[in-house]
């Protein structure tokens, strides 16, 4: 079969193999696109008229490091090589990272300290209410919560009202004014969305203090709150307002942290005085100077939409006649930066984390033994683009890579061409972003 398809090519159809394996066998039981392109490599890889032309007189084809098949059509061969394979799969042999075991074994720890948590929660958890063992276990997430407003409080702007994260800053109030630009309406709506989240906590918090206190009485709603908190949960109240981590005290620094870092964002906009305004603002040209954090942010992906809806108004194009490009080479941006002419809105990212590759400088490689399991990514550049543009990365010299909002990959938040020594590995090694890492 192997040397019929090497005297005539196409003989076989790869394609249609490739589609009933892709889509009817298993693409049924793949709902992520990330998921989908490893599926549709793997069949390219493995069934093509490359691993058949390692019969006769052409030389052998690996199915993997280590794994030769054989160049005869005898079975019996072919029975030898499976009987041979080891008993453990080497993570080489699906073109996974050398250092894959240890991210699995991070996992795995993670998941069976959590299962370990929910389990030691439910055994404690004592539906009637006590106010004594209620104190007990509540007074040091209201601890936290007083002392992480009280340091916030020394991390703010100079010019923020009264120095109190409760206090929301007078220009988020002319949020919907129709003279501001996509982006600056954004950072207004995201600090009064951050408001909303902790006036929503201190409300709930300091019903709960004075339910704990004996100096009121004990509510549906305060309850549902303390019920959650006992278990290190995110009271349902609070998560619809922001998906965050799963853990109560990591998600109200999460809170704190992001409402401190889009306070900073208004400030670095010095929108002055709206009113006067004859002209849309143009207050994120000073914002976006400098890198900026995606994970100080509630909501990236609004925040890339506005990036968008700004690029599509300055370059007089429909929002969907744009697509987005990554470059890693700060020449690119730097060129549309001093071209007075450009309609780009560049956008510099920094503070991402990094999985299953490593930067060696001008492409991502594949990861060693030893590099560690998560890394910090350089910083880069993004932009939205023309669809006839030519991206800065060659496509032939990219792989599509996933960004999700932390590295338990759950959330995607959108997905980049990164640059790669060989793209089909890129996909393959698991490479992923994540705006926080655990």
């Amino acid at each position: 079969l192997g040397a019929r398809a090497a005297r005539t090519p196409g003989l076989l159809p790869w394609d249609a193999l490739h589609g009933l394996l892709g889509s009817a066998v298993y693409g049924g039981r793949i709902d992520a696109a990330p998921d989908a392109r490893v599926l549709e490599t793997y069949l390219r890889m493995w069934f093509s008229d490359d691993i058949l032309q390692g019969t006769g007189r052409m030389p052998a084809r690996r199915l993997a490091p280590q794994i030769v098949l054989p160049v005869t059509n005898q079975k019996c061969d072919y029975v030898d090589t499976i009987s041979n394979l080891p008993d453990m799969d080497h993570p080489s042999f699906f073109g996974l990272p050398a250092n894959i075991e240890g991210a699995v074994q991070t996992t795995e720890g993670t998941r069976i300290i959590g299962d370990l948590k929910a389990l030691a929660h439910a055994m404690t958890a004592k539906h009637k209410f006590d106010r004594e063992e209620w104190a007990k276990e509540l007074r040091p997430i209201l601890q936290l919560w007083h002392g992480l407003q009280d340091q916030a409080a020394g991390d703010l702007p100079p010019t923020h009202p009264d120095k109190s994260i409760l206090t929301l800053p007078e220009i988020c109030k002319h949020a919907a004014a129709p003279i501001l630009s996509p982006i600056d309406a954004f950072v207004l709506l995201e600090a009064r969305h951050a408001h909303a989240l902790l006036e929503r906590v201190e409300d709930g918090l300091s019903a709960l203090e004075k339910v704990l206190e004996g100096a009121a009485l004990l509510t549906p709603q305060t309850r549902a709150i303390g019920m959650a908190l006992l278990q290190d949960n995110v009271p349902a109240a609070w998560s619809s307002l922001w998906d965050g981590p799963d853990s109560c005290h990591a998600w109200l620094r999460g809170a704190v942290r992001r409402t401190v870092a889009i306070t900073h964002w208004v400030d670095a906009l010095k929108l002055g005085n709206l009113k006067a305004a004859t002209e849309a603002t143009r207050g994120y040209i000073n914002l976006l100077r400098d890198p900026i954090d995606l994970a100080d942010l509630f909501r990236p992906e609004t925040f890339l939409n506005a990036v968008r809806q700004q690029t599509a108004r300055k370059s007089h194009r429909a929002m969907d006649q744009l697509k987005i490009a990554t470059c890693w080479d700060s020449s690119w941006s730097t060129r549309l930066n001093e071209d007075p002419r450009s309609d780009k809105v560049i956008v510099h990212l920094k503070a991402m984390f990094v999985q299953g590759s490593r930067w060696n400088g001008k492409a991502w490689v594949a990861a060693q033994a030893n590099s560690p399991i998560t890394g910090l990514a350089p910083d880069f550049c993004l932009a939205w683009i023309k669809l006839d543009q030519s991206p800065p990365h060659p496509a032939n010299t990219t792989a599509p890579v996933p960004i999700y909002h932390s590295d338990q990959r759950e959330r995607l938040l959108m997905e980049v061409q990164m640059p790669c020594e060989d793209n089909a590995a890129g996909i393959l090694s698991g490479m992923a972003l994540f705006l926080q890492s655990a």
